[in-house]
């Protein structure tokens, strides 16, 4: 099967505290030949900021693909 290679690169926003699941991420897009910039944010702190910096700024790109992890403890119990 072919793969299209897009011409700019994907942007990727991995949240994920596991390196083991980044590395399998980062796996998959090599072995599909796919070009992108993968961000990765480690816990929900740093992806709250992430997200009001995103919807507080007109100059921040939205990334194509956003890969959550569901388990990511949250230090605030509670977002203002």
């Amino acid at each position: 099967m072919d793969t299209l290679t897009p011409l700019t690169p994907l942007t990727i926003l991995a949240v994920e505290d596991n390196p083991a699941d980044i590395d399998a991420v980062q796996w998959v897009l090599t072995a599909h030949a796919l070009t992108y910039d993968l961000q990765v944010i480690e816990n929900a702190n740093q992806a709250f900021s992430f997200f009001d910096q995103l919807t507080e700024s007109e100059h921040t790109r939205c990334p194509d693909i956003l890969l959550l992890d569901l388990n990511l403890s949250v230090a605030r119990a509670q977002r203002a």
